[in-house]
């Protein structure tokens, strides 16, 4: 049986091609070189909004991989999963958000009225972010809330238990996970187990961590009272044009990880199990796929700097760590970027600083909001969600009154911020 990658393939040699996307015709420029693979719901290609052929078929594929009831393909990002699933949950009822969430549940909750409470973030001693415990949820636990949403693993590699999901389904309630950046732990035993089949909803973000093309995510369902909605709000909120490329990747991605990903992350995990740093320390976590590299004394961020000047790109600095996502296809280059990190010349490296934006008082929100300028914003109520991305955790939330020390902290991180428009900072009026 044709697969959607072999038929997109066989449709690459057709050169008579009068659809959308409008650069079919032949372009000589390096950056439509795949662009033959872009195409459209055609009469081979399916339909992602209501497959019936080839893309339920890749479907089919995935949910045998993920061992889920129902798996959906996005090529919107984890965003547009996360908007689909909240949507969902909220018909039962209020939601409980739990620590260090992704900016986009935020947004969910504002776009479409999710009453949801949000737990206070919680962190290791070393000042990285903690993977939610029972405990912590069981603070914020009160009759009205019927579902708990998680984000695991965190941007450092820590997963939250199975136990504690099956703890709260016990208890009734729904459980939604962002695994953002879980979504190759399907693939290897050595890799922490994934939360696919196991929460009511489920988010992965393929693009993160396996070869597949930006904005590639699947959206698992495991309840089988949700499915028939979480298909609705698939096809109110997806792009009724999805990008044909990212789903061939996810076909080309799950076909070469389900034959080979035991081998290609146990080659893998030798070369991390290999790392010795000379300088800097390599911080333990559940996903060995994740380096997270403590820099301290010295700043992650001017680390990076000077990684970047030896052409070595990560993923991102914090505080006083490197994150770098190792995969099982760029295992090669792993001693390479090691041996350049051990390297790094600390001359004139800056010591680092700590500058967490001291917590903040929230406040009831209502009214319209206005720009204004960052410097002038203590003691307004914030009218956005504002953070450093990555890893896209805000560090002001709609309706926090801000401090003077948030201030000096957006301050000196603005050109790693979201949430602003023209480097000014949405309040609300009055």
């Amino acid at each position: 049986m044709l697969t959607l990658l072999d038929k997109v393939k066989n449709y690459k040699s057709v050169d008579l091609r009068f659809h959308t996307p409008s650069h079919s015709f032949d372009i000589s420029d390096e950056l439509y070189s795949n662009a033959k693979y872009d195409v459209t719901e055609l009469s081979f290609s399916d339909n992602l909004l209501y497959p019936k052929g080839v893309i339920r078929e890749l479907e089919l594929e995935l949910e045998k991989i993920y061992k889920t009831r129902r798996t959906l393909v996005i090529t919107a990002g984890a965003t547009t999963g996360n908007f689909i699933g909240l949507n969902v949950l909220k018909n039962y009822g209020k939601v409980l958000v739990t620590s260090n969430c992704h900016k986009s549940i935020f947004s969910a909750c504002r776009l479409f009225d999710i009453d949801a409470e949000f737990m206070e973030d919680v962190y290791y001693d070393n000042g990285l972010p903690r993977p939610t415990t029972i405990e912590d949820i069981e603070k914020y636990l009160t009759p009205d809330i019927k579902s708990v949403v998680l984000t695991s693993p965190t941007y450092f590699g820590d997963v939250v238990s199975v136990e504690l999901i099956k703890t709260l389904q016990n208890r009734g309630l729904f459980v939604m996970v962002d695994e953002a950046h879980g979504g190759h732990f399907a693939y290897s035993n050595l890799l922490p187990t994934s939360l696919a089949n196991i929460a009511d909803i489920v988010v992965d973000s393929v693009h993160k961590t396996l070869p597949v093309y930006t904005g590639g995510a699947l959206l698992h369902i495991n309840n089988s009272s949700l499915v028939a909605e979480s298909e609705l709000y698939h096809s109110l909120l997806h792009t009724s044009s999805p990008n044909y490329v990212t789903m061939c990747s996810i076909d080309y991605s799950q076909d070469l990880f389900c034959r080979k990903g035991e081998e290609l992350y146990s080659r893998l995990f030798e070369v991390v199990q290999d790392i010795k740093l000379d300088k800097f320390k390599v911080v333990k976590t559940d996903d060995f796929s994740r380096l997270v590299i403590d820099t301290y004394p010295y700043d992650a961020k001017c680390i990076q700097g000077k990684l970047e000047e030896q052409s070595v790109f990560i993923e991102m600095s914090y505080k006083h760590f490197l994150v770098l996502i190792l995969s099982p296809l760029n295992v090669c280059n792993v001693k390479v970027a090691v041996d350049k990190i051990n390297k790094v010349c600390l001359d004139n490296a800056v010591l680092y600083v700590e500058d967490n934006a001291p917590k903040s008082t929230t406040s009831n929100v209502s009214g319209s909001v206005e720009l204004i300028k960052i410097e002038d914003s203590t003691n307004r109520i914030s009218g956005s969600e504002v953070g450093i991305y990555p890893p896209g955790v805000p560090v002001i939330k709609t309706g926090d009154i801000i401090t003077a020390e948030q201030v000096e902290y957006l301050l000196k991180n603005k050109d790693r911020l979201f949430g602003l428009t023209d480097n000014k900072i949405f309040v609300i009026r009055g």
